[in-house]
């Protein structure tokens, strides 16, 4: 139960910072899942919770390959380093509660790269 209790974790840090309620996001044909979508500003970033360090997501690359346009951040929380790497910012369990900023702060980086 790890992951749920990590899920449930981040969505109450989030819900608190976000002036929208998260979403989730599936796809049925490939299969794929995200566990949230926010809005920050004008902007649409995907969100991957892990409980652990194995941090492989084939969702939240593939939303951001099909939404490639509109997707200038992906989100991962997990048991690693803060972190941006490549467009995923990776976001301790612990930096929750500190979301909102550090998001804003990549996605005017994400913006500086175009």
């Amino acid at each position: 139960f790890k992951g749920s209790f990590a899920e449930n974790y981040v969505l109450q840090a989030l819900l608190s910072q976000l002036d929208a309620a998260p979403r989730y996001w599936t796809n049925e044909k490939p299969k794929h899942e995200v566990d949230f979508l926010i809005q920050v500003g004008n902007e649409i970033v995907p969100v991957e919770v892990k409980s652990g360090e194995v941090v492989h997501s084939k969702s939240l690359k593939y939303y951001a390959d099909k939404h490639a346009e509109t997707t200038p951040l992906r989100v991962r929380y997990s048991l690693k380093n803060l972190k941006l790497d490549d467009g995923v910012l990776n976001i301790p369990l612990y930096l929750a509660d500190r979301s909102a900023p550090l998001i804003k702060k990549a996605l005017d980086c994400a913006h500086l790269d175009v």
